[in-house]
């Protein structure tokens, strides 16, 4: 299941761009995300956010993708590893044209915004088996090994739930949106 909702989360946030980039440079080219502070680790989730990573998204992926961003290679230092990297600074570029100042905002808002959408993804599949899964704690023929591997995936839903809880409650309010940004990104 986490192999599927990983693929799910990167193809959809990584997909095919639906049109170019509309030429969108800034005088601030040379200005590195080094030189600004943003409290990634600090950072939650706002509609307001999240309404701007909707309309910026299918513009930006192209550029994301041509830099080797993904999900599953996220880079904790964004600064350093777009300094390293042939096209970082028109990205960075654009990012600041878009409003997203500095960068590191948008990565921020872009990783929460798909943790918590694969939370909510997860959450939902697992309360339609909650059930299932509860007679199965019951059933005496069921190996013990077997229950606990269900008392485990059940303890980690929960503990997505409330770790995840603001940002799952933003990203469940703009869900349809979402999801229609992430299927034209394929």
């Amino acid at each position: 299941m986490r192999k599927a909702a990983s693929l799910l989360i990167v193809g959809a946030l990584l997909g095919g761009c639906m049109g170019p980039f509309g030429g969108c440079g800034s005088s601030k080219v040379e200005e590195t995300a080094e030189s600004e502070s943003f409290d990634a680790a600090g950072y939650k989730l706002t509609d307001e956010d999240v309404e701007k990573l909707i309309r910026d998204l299918p513009e930006l992926s192209e550029d994301l993708k041509k830099l080797g961003f993904t999900v599953e290679h996220t880079p904790t230092d964004i600064g350093k590893y777009f300094a390293a990297q042939a096209g970082a600074k028109a990205l960075l570029a654009k990012l600041r044209a878009k409003g997203w100042n500095p960068p590191e905002k948008f990565f921020a808002v872009l990783s929460r915004t798909a943790q918590a959408y694969l939370a909510l993804k997860l959450t939902s599949a697992m309360e339609t088996q909650r059930a299932q899964m509860e007679r199965m704690l019951k059933d005496p023929n069921v190996p013990e090994a077997v229950k606990g591997q269900i008392r485990k995936e059940l303890k980690q839903v929960e503990g997505m739930q409330g770790e995840m809880g603001e940002d799952v409650k933003v990203v469940k309010r703009h869900l349809n949106e979402l999801e229609k940004v992430f299927k034209s990104l394929k």
